[in-house]
């Protein structure tokens, strides 16, 4: 009698090894998917993030060369208004020497 309920107890005891076993099996499958698709989401954010800072580079280029231009542009705005302003005094003194003539 001690002899078979040991044997029934090597054999729950066999039974609830290999359903242990199977459960981490099971487990370790689920983190292994787990971590899987962490990483592929990470690939992602990262590509996605590497995408957004090419755009920021290329839009802050885009921004220095327009601040160039419109500082080119203000320049040859004020030579432009000093010509005129001279033409403008040269003008009227070529016009009083005229009347007085």
């Amino acid at each position: 009698q001690l002899h078979s309920s040991l044997a029934l107890q090597r054999g729950r005891y066999s039974k609830d090894m290999a359903d242990k076993r199977e459960q981490n099996k099971s487990e370790i499958s689920q983190v292994e998917s787990l971590v899987l698709s962490s990483k592929e989401l990470v690939r992602k954010q990262a590509r996605r993030y590497m995408e957004q800072m090419d755009k920021l580079v290329m839009s802050d280029t885009a921004i220095e060369q327009l601040i160039t231009d419109i500082q080119k542009l203000t320049n040859e705005i004020n030579v432009i208004k000093k010509k005129c302003q001279l033409d403008d005094r040269n003008t009227v003194r070529v016009a009083a020497e005229d009347d007085k003539k």
